[in-house]
């Protein structure tokens, strides 16, 4: 906050102050890997036959999307019951990719870990005991 005397109050006794009027921050800048990567699990495995102790499936062909704005990543990758499973995280200059579950809907960490080279993302995801390949592809 800036105070001056004001021209009014010589005696000092009164002081016109304002604060300072922010700028709006500049959207972070668009980095290389911004933009949307969409696909699909390529296979599942579990360390339990294809099958969590919940009883859902390790299933492989669910659809995965990717965004990235500025360096920030959110993941949306479709399960079985129908809900989605949430990751945010981020993209390093190197194109490598590190999220966790934005809320862990069975008490467990969900993880996901890849990198991007020419516009395509190779990774894993791995969700309480089953672990995924993905591959997506920026469109």
């Amino acid at each position: 906050m800036d105070c001056v005397q004001s021209e009014l109050a010589k005696d000092g006794s009164n002081y016109v102050c304002s604060l300072a009027n922010p700028q709006p921050r500049a959207a972070p800048s668009a980095g290389p890997f911004d933009g949307t990567y969409t696909g699909r699990v390529t296979a599942g495995y579990s360390a339990i036959g294809g099958k969590h102790n919940r009883g859902m499936n390790c299933t492989m062909g669910q659809a995965v999307q990717m965004k990235i704005t500025g360096g920030a990543v959110a993941i949306q990758q479709a399960r079985p019951d129908g809900e989605l499973a949430q990751y945010s995280g981020s993209v390093d200059a190197a194109g490598v990719v590190t999220a966790a579950s934005a809320v862990a809907f069975d008490g467990w960490a969900h993880r996901v870990s890849g990198s991007i080279n020419q516009g395509r993302f190779a990774g894993v995801i791995r969700r309480r005991e089953c672990e995924f390949n993905v591959e997506l592809s920026k469109g």
